[in-house]
Order: structure tokens, then sequence, then C-alpha cells
């Protein structure tokens, strides 16, 4: 009596199966061959989506600082009216909080909020993203800060 043959490894189902996907992604590489190196970032395992949606949230985030900070040491020039943009008194608040809903502190959460969603997200690499990331925060900070809210 003999032993069953043993059957090799790449005709098994599973290992067949991850050759195919293997063969699949390098055929997509080289289709992709033709897009500058800054859109191929698929090595890195992150999308292009989720570094625009960075930049957007880091350009929201930037906007809300600026507005934050105008309101705070502007509020004589700023291009915001109403009781909403006035620091003191605070009269309105989260109801069952002491969190108050002014100008400075909505801008602040927002700020806060989009820095925090844009850190979650995966990026390119983290010694691109960093400067990339300051550099577009203070490109519209500034605009918005010194130019568009002043009047």
């Amino acid at each position: 009596m003999g032993r069953p043959a043993i059957q090799p490894a790449y005709n098994s189902g599973f290992i067949r199966n991850i050759v195919q996907d293997e063969r699949r992604e390098a055929l997509a590489l080289d289709n992709a061959d033709f897009l500058p190196a800054v859109f191929r970032i698929t090595d890195t395992g992150c999308d292009m989506e989720y570094i625009l949606i960075k930049a957007i949230l880091i350009i929201i985030a930037a906007i809300a600082s600026a507005a934050a900070d105008t309101v705070h040491h502007h509020p004589r020039t700023m291009i915001f009216k109403g009781k909403f943009w006035r620091m003191y008194p605070h009269d309105k608040f989260i109801p069952f909080t002491k969190y108050p809903l002014d100008g400075w502190h909505v801008s602040k959460s927002v700020m806060i909020i989009c820095l925090i969603v844009a850190g979650a997200l995966p990026g390119y690499l983290w010694y691109v993203d960093i400067p990339v990331a300051g550099v577009l925060w203070v490109l519209v900070f500034n605009l918005f800060y010194n130019k568009l809210f002043q009047k």
C-alpha cells in the first residue's frame, strides 16, 4: 500500500487565488505607468481620495481657526456681524452644558474636529504629509485671517 500523492501547494484553491490576484495587481500597475509618479501611490496603500479629503479638512480647519482668531483679536475690523460673533457676553449655551454657542467656540470646535478626522485618515508618507499640511494650513490661514475676514 502506497501513500496518497501529495498535491503541490499551488494547486490548492486558496494559493491559486492569491497567485491570480497578484497577477491582476501586476497588470493593473503595468497599465498605470502612464500616470505621473505623484499619482501612483498604490505602493503606500493610500488612495488619492483620502489625500484630497485630508487636504479639504485641513483647509476647513484653517478657515475655522482664522475665523476664531479674527473674532478674538480683531472685533472692530472683522467682517462678521451679529451677536453670534461677539466673544462676550455668553448668553446662549448648549442645553445641559456650559458650552457657549458663539462664533469663537463653534469655530474652534470645527477646527479640532477637522484636524482629528484628517489625522485619522490614511496618508501618503508621514514625512511628506506633515510639511504639506503645514504649508497648506499657513497659506489658507493667512489668506483668510489677513485679507478676507478683515474690512
